[in-house]
């Protein structure tokens, strides 16, 4: 599945160019609740309001996604100083369907492409206790094998992690969940 990628609007709630890519260790899944009436539209709206203080670097729907942050900026997703400064957020639709997922995933890897290098993925509750990302987090080992399926698929996709770079991933989320900064 290909997406539609737009980049006309910015959140102002980030800290521009504030790490290097080599600094970014998790991709961290998030959904913008299971409140009914909420869109795509609105949550960009949302999430780019300088006084709601929060933020994430891409809006995800099925085929279409919105990058609201640069990749080196640091985005207030998480609720963790040290992990938004350690991850990229992604808010997803939660209805999670078949097509939502896919466009996750091929995003996923476009972001790794992009990057260089194979990103740790958690939910948001993996980092502060929240229902946040509700049905997606059954779901992340699915999202990680569909992930490193279409990587196999790309020559120049980064490689999966593996098993001593996830123990060291592991250790460094317990870590920042220790420290939050």
């Amino acid at each position: 599945m290909s997406y539609e990628l737009l980049t006309n609007r910015k959140t102002e709630n980030r800290h521009k160019n504030y790490r290097k890519v080599d600094d970014i260790f998790f991709l961290v899944v998030h959904w913008w609740d299971d409140k009914k009436g909420l869109s795509f539209d609105s949550n960009v709206n949302f999430l780019c309001k300088n006084n709601n203080k929060v933020s994430a670097h891409y809006v995800s729907e099925g085929g279409r996604v919105a990058q609201i942050a640069e990749n080196e900026d640091v985005a207030l997703h998480a609720g963790n100083w040290n992990m938004n400064v350690a991850s990229i957020g992604v808010e997803n639709r939660p209805e999670a369907d078949s097509d939502d997922f896919a466009t996750l995933a091929e995003l996923i890897v476009d972001i790794e492409t992009k990057i260089g290098h194979t990103l740790y993925i958690i939910g948001h509750r993996d980092v502060v206790s929240r229902l946040c990302p509700g049905v997606y987090y059954p779901r992340i080992p699915e999202l990680i094998n569909r992930v490193n399926t279409i990587k196999s698929q790309r020559g120049n996709a980064p490689a999966p992690l593996t098993e001593e770079q996830r123990a060291d991933m592991l250790s460094r989320l317990q870590n920042i969940k220790n420290n939050p900064g």
